[in-house]
């Protein structure tokens, strides 16, 4: 039998809402970054979404199972998220992207007042 151990991230519920909100402004922003900086956002993000999909993961589901079904539908939702930026992009309808953004952070600043 292994050792299992679990490390706690601070402030979970937080870190989720606060990456909602910082997602939205930055779209509604039309905020561009950096690939490195693009890339360390979204391991801040990663790191709380999937601590959290992580130790809500249900004892009677085999991990690997639970674990690609988890990146597999995230693949999916990142996938379709940039198909439709690009679209939205290349017929040159940014408000809608600015629009979508505003209301990403409106969900996230909702988050963190519910607290």
């Amino acid at each position: 039998m292994g050792m299992t151990w679990r490390t706690q991230v601070p402030m979970l519920e937080q870190g989720i809402a606060s990456t909602v909100l910082v997602l939205g402004l930055m779209l509604a922003g039309s905020v561009r970054v950096s690939p490195i900086a693009g890339s360390c956002v979204v391991a801040l993000f990663a790191l709380f979404h999937g601590y959290a999909h992580g130790v809500e993961m249900p004892e009677t589901v085999a991990g690997w199972d639970y674990g690609l079904g988890f990146v597999l539908a995230t693949v999916a939702i990142i996938g379709a998220g940039i198909l439709a930026g690009q679209m939205m992009q290349e017929a040159n309808k940014k408000i809608p992207i600015r629009v979508t953004g505003a209301i990403i952070a409106m969900a996230g600043l909702w988050m963190i007042v519910r607290g």
